[in-house]
């Protein structure tokens, strides 16, 4: 990986258009009929993740004066949904980590004193539900889905819940909410180091984890959403794919791992062998090339946000070309934005992308970061 280039970087006003444009197609979709989804965003299922994520995107796009009516309508919607521990989500749906995470990052973006307390609330909530039992080697460390109401199978942790956890949390911590529990944090980075294919620092045995051993990452224990394959000796191999290696590069780093550390040198490696903006690389395969489709803007939204926390300026791959990660991923989802300003995605509606509320929202924010990245380096304004 290089430092950021000294060379002024590409106007961003494109970018900010395109941006605008969004915003502007995304406020017009919330919910105003009166009712418990009044001031939420959902095109199926309203819900507090999606409407968490939208309010992010917009204050994020510095647009909250913009749209002063609809901000506070979304955050009506989320207080509504406070539970007595504090956590924030919609009791018939469960996911409370996954939903009180994104409502915390979206309380914190707007940045207003009032909403401390849920603030305080919604962290302490969230790290609680944290697995710190030690004996449990699968989930020890990890955070995951909780149960809806009725429901009674167990959830396992898995590294997006927690990689949305840490994201929370790290916010809350750099707002002044939450001071975070170093134990707590060696936990995350032990689940974290579980879920690497890399053999010099998983613990676990490989017919545990599998014979993957390329330095990037998995959903959980034991279980990859890329397809199973087996390497020259014919044992299993759990692939590594993208959007958890790069949730798996933030997470360490928002645990305190070094970034010289062999684990998140591993973990760049992977990047830079799989570096693309076209697709979540490690799923698709040569039978289905739309398999790679799957979470496309969880994907760049995570590339995005690890690229900016690292510090990236671009990313050299192994044919020695140097990438601007953050211009080629602009100039991706521009090229992916529908005339009307929204994006969807198209050939795979799987991990809930096919709510164009919910695919706006992670195009939103990972364009953001596109800005953002290339501000650092002196873009013209």
């Amino acid at each position: 990986m290089e430092s950021p280039t000294t060379e002024a970087a590409p106007d961003t006003t494109r970018y900010r258009e395109a941006r605008d444009r969004a915003l502007a197609w995304l406020v017009a979709r919330q919910h105003h009929e009166a009712g418990d989804d009044r001031g939420a965003w959902g095109v199926d299922a309203p819900m507090v993740g999606f409407t968490a994520l939208a309010l992010t995107a917009i204050a994020k796009g510095d647009a909250v004066d913009r749209y002063p009516e609809a901000v506070q309508g979304g955050v009506d919607y989320l207080l509504r949904h406070r539970r007595p521990n504090g956590a924030i989500y919609n009791v018939e749906m469960g996911n409370a980590n996954y939903m009180t995470s994104c409502a915390i990052m979206a309380l914190v973006a707007l940045d207003r004193a009032d909403l401390g307390d849920a603030i305080r609330q919604a962290a302490t909530a969230v790290a609680s539900g944290q697995v710190m039992d030690p004996t449990d080697l699968r989930n020890y460390g990890g955070f995951g889905y909780e149960p809806a109401a009725g429901e009674t199978r167990e959830h396992p942790v898995d590294l997006g819940n927690t990689a949305f956890a840490l994201d929370a949390l790290h916010a809350a911590e750099e707002a002044g909410y939450f001071s975070p529990d170093r134990e707590r944090m060696r936990a995350a980075e032990s689940f974290l180091t579980r879920l690497q294919n890399r053999s010099e620092s998983n613990p676990l045995s490989p017919e545990v984890r599998g014979y993957g051993d390329d330095g990037g990452f998995m959903y959980r224990v034991g279980e990859s959403k890329a397809a199973e394959t087996t390497d020259e000796q014919g044992r299993r191999v759990l692939p590594s794919y993208g959007s958890m290696t790069y949730e798996g590069l933030l997470s360490f780093l928002y645990a305190g791992v070094d970034k010289d550390d062999a684990r998140v040198l591993g973990a760049l490696g992977w990047i830079r062998d799989h570096y693309t903006t076209d697709e979540n690389p490690g799923l698709s395969d040569r039978h289905n090339r739309d398999l790679g489709q799957q979470g496309l803007y969880y994907y760049l939204h995570a590339f995005s946000k690890a690229h900016l926390a690292y510090g990236h300026g671009a990313v050299v791959t192994p044919d020695g070309v140097s990438h601007d990660w953050a211009a080629e991923m602009g100039d991706a989802l521009l090229a992916l934005q529908q005339p009307d300003g929204y994006w969807k995605n198209d050939h795979s509606p799987r991990w809930m992308e096919g709510d164009t509320t919910y695919a706006t929202s992670l195009a939103l924010l990972a364009l953001q970061n596109s800005v953002t990245g290339l501000e650092r380096r002196g873009a013209r304004r």
